[in-house]
């Protein structure tokens, strides 16, 4: 028995397929099978149900916790011999959602590699909602996310970032078609924050509320009492913009995505912050890392750059009027 049998037994029940991990991982389906065998002489007991489906049994539970332990463990003592050795090899791997990662990681991954070309990267594109749990079970080593209240749940770090502000984004001309002679004056109170009572006419490029981002915006609406008009609902934010600026419907967008496409945003659109009880709406992003896991030099650098750009975001107001 050794950590290769540990391997392709975490494979194996992760799929619950022996056909579909043997040829995930491009091995022959009766040497995977080895492996398992190895493991079930070694232990004196059937890990997995093979009829009707696969299945693992009550040991293979236990087995899988244990192998799964082991093989992260392993992965964090070869990263404390490469940082002692100043080998500067290694894995990143980063959790974080394809919309907000599309905004940061191309600039920092860039300034990354050139420092630590050997440290190979591997992205997780999941929601928030899930990344808490990957950290806990050592599939990725950190996560950049929206604050959540699961940290003490799953034992994570949680360095802030920053406030990532939610703005209302309105082309002037169909600002215009809705509201005529009135559209100035709503341009002026909405600097100091958009009231969504005042927009409410316009329609909308919503999101799905399976976001943090589309619940907040839910609950902005809801505050303000205003059922809002739905031109489209899609959870692909990148269309948000594109359709602002053909006039076709009004968006949300926040900070960070704005000051990535800064270039892109035309002089015919209008940008406002949203109010939100009174204060500007907006979505907490941190930083997450498991608590008490070894952080290895080029992990540490990594947060570095991140840090160093978002303190940049924290500098920029997107607000602009027509």
């Amino acid at each position: 028995m050794n950590l290769i049998n540990f391997y392709y037994f975490v494979e194996v029940a992760k799929d619950l397929n022996i056909t579909k991990t043997a040829a995930r991982l491009y091995i022959s389906q009766q040497a995977l099978s080895m492996h398992i065998q190895r493991l079930e002489k070694y232990y004196g007991t059937k890990l997995f149900i093979r009829r009707p489906t696969m299945a693992l049994t009550t040991t293979g539970k236990y087995v899988l916790d244990f192998a799964t332990e082991i093989l992260d463990k392993e992965k964090t003592l070869k990263n404390m011999i490469s940082d002692a050795e100043e080998q500067d090899v290694g894995t990143l791997r980063i959790g974080a959602s394809s919309p907000r990662s599309n905004t940061y990681l191309p600039y920092i991954l860039k300034q990354f590699s050139s420092r630590y070309p050997k440290v190979k990267i591997e992205l997780f594109d999941q929601l928030s909602a899930n990344l808490e749990q990957l950290l806990s079970e050592g599939k990725i080593d950190l996560a950049i996310a929206v604050k959540g209240k699961s940290s003490e749940m799953y034992r994570t770090d949680t360095d802030l970032l920053f406030f990532d502000p939610l703005y209302l984004c309105v082309s002037d001309q169909m600002l215009r078609e809705y509201y005529g002679q009135v559209a100035e004056s709503i341009k002026q109170r909405a600097l100091n924050g958009a009231d969504l009572k005042d927009f409410s006419m316009l329609p909308f490029f919503m999101l799905d509320v399976d976001s943090k981002l589309g619940q907040l915006i839910q609950n902005c609406f809801s505050e303000a009492k205003v059922v809002p008009q739905e031109y489209i609902k899609t959870r692909y934010t990148t269309m948000a913009l594109p359709m602002c600026q053909n006039n076709l419907c009004a968006c949300f967008i926040t900070q960070m995505n704005l000051f990535a496409w800064r270039k892109n945003i035309g002089d015919n659109i209008n940008v406002f912050t949203v109010r939100s009880h009174e204060n500007t709406a907006g979505l907490t992003i941190c930083i997450l890392s498991y608590k008490g896991r070894f952080r290895t030099k080029f992990q540490s650098y990594f947060i570095d750059l991140v840090n160093s750009y978002f303190r940049k975001l924290l500098a920029a107001d997107m607000t602009h009027i027509c």
